[in-house]
């Protein structure tokens, strides 16, 4: 009985609906199911509060309990008592046993109910501000990610493909295309050839020119400055708010998009973010007769590397940062940029 008016309690409290009945009243037996499990989950809800209760509360249930199936006991005895019959022929003394009693049974558990509505008050409160919080810090991050864009929208994902798609042809041109040269197989000495070096030159021109144009990247140093913004609100998140999420029940990232975000940050903070500044010195002078040696043609393909690896960092970064987002959105709406 005590759990059946707690779990109405409860569910009062919380504005709870019974899940699967339709207007006309009708419950399938697969909602039966639900709910008879729901109710095991109400009774094991109701033992974990009662055994998280102050002890000078249980004891004032119990107490009041035994007291007042004491004095109802007695009440359906008296009539056998004739020097107690006055009880039962005054209406007075017989309304204010029956008072006593029902102060006795109902009092202590109303101060356990209340007890336990507070703690669960308490604890939605909390939610709602650990939620508030995650929701300015994710879109907070957000916006860090794609602030080195100088465009929004459709346009700012456009910018990051063209940036992958030049680190991609640099990559091939600078790397595939002259593995002959680096490795060459056994036999006659291959010589490097000012063709081949000349396309690779020109595809590293057109990834730094790429970088210039779609972003606000200029310099490798302004380009771990941004990473090393984006990585101290993303530590925010994963370190500051991570624990007290997951303590009020709220969601967190999926393990896998987590480490993606580490794992990007890293090369974004490493040293393939100095590819910018590399690729430059390595094709510095572009025009002229001047011969290419064999160091230079493996220092232009370790800069292919790098801003290869640096753009798709980029890419998925970008990708990754509206998943925060999606989990816990901003009080006044999601971030606009890049979305």
């Amino acid at each position: 009985m005590v759990e059946l008016i707690y779990n109405a309690v409860r569910v009062s409290a919380s504005d709870a609906v019974s899940p699967g009945c339709t207007e006309d009243g009708y419950v399938s037996p697969t909602d039966l199911v639900v709910h008879s499990s729901s109710r095991e989950g109400d009774v094991a809800k109701f033992r974990e509060d009662w055994k998280a209760a102050p002890g000078y509360i249980r004891g004032l249930c119990i107490g009041s309990l035994c007291l007042g199936a004491l004095l109802l006991a007695f009440l359906l005895t008296t009539e056998r008592w004739s020097y107690l019959s006055w009880l039962h022929d005054s209406a007075y003394g017989s309304n204010l046993l029956s008072a006593v009693v029902g102060v006795l049974f109902g009092v202590p558990f109303t101060v356990f109910f209340l007890d336990v509505l507070s703690k669960d008050q308490a604890e939605r409160s909390e939610k709602r501000a650990i939620l508030s919080t995650a929701g300015r810090a994710a879109a907070d991050y957000h916006r860090t990610v794609w602030g080195f864009l100088p465009t929004a929208g459709p346009s700012a994902d456009a910018a990051v493909t063209i940036v992958v798609a030049k680190a991609e042809h640099f990559y091939t041109e600078a790397v595939t295309r002259t593995l002959s040269i680096r490795n060459p197989p056994l036999g006659p000495e291959v010589s490097p050839s000012t063709d081949v070096w000349q396309r690779a030159a020109a595809a590293a021109a057109a990834f730094r020119d790429a970088v210039y144009a779609e972003t606000d990247l200029r310099t490798s140093r302004q380009a771990s400055e941004w990473a090393r913004k984006v990585e101290a609100e993303w530590r925010f998140l994963e370190r500051g708010l991570r624990i007290r999420l997951i303590a009020a029940g709220c969601p967190w990232l999926d393990p896998d998009t987590a480490q993606a975000i580490s794992r990007d940050l890293d090369i974004l903070t490493g040293p393939d973010a100095k590819c910018l500044k590399e690729t430059r010195r390595a094709i510095h002078p572009l025009s002229g007769n001047t011969a290419r040696t064999l160091a230079d043609f493996h220092t232009l393909a370790s800069c292919a590397t790098k801003a290869r690896t640096w753009a798709h960092a980029l890419k998925t970064l970008t990708e990754s940062s509206r998943r925060p987002t999606d989990l816990w959105p901003a009080a006044g709406g999601r971030a606009a940029v890049g979305d």
